[in-house]
């Protein structure tokens, strides 16, 4: 199974409800990463949990259609 990967940025509160409502999208797992914790990126509590203050890095287990990567692309750094 392919595994995309992509650093990420969210500022406030409502970039991550966004995020994570984009990545609920996704059929598969995502794993979203800060230094060295990792959490399950469909959960909100879970990215809460991370230092939002450097670029997370969010793992897709499977290949990401192009229509979510555009909503994403908002997210990218």
């Amino acid at each position: 199974m392919q595994i995309t990967e992509m650093k990420a940025k969210v500022n406030t509160m409502d970039d991550i409800k966004k995020f994570v409502a984009y990545l609920n999208q996704f059929p598969n797992d995502v794993d979203v990463s800060s230094a060295q914790y990792v959490v399950d990126g469909k959960s909100i509590l879970g990215v809460f949990s991370l230092n939002l203050e450097k670029p997370l890095t969010v793992k897709f287990h499977g290949e990401v259609a192009p229509e979510l990567q555009a909503k994403l692309d908002e997210f990218k750094c």
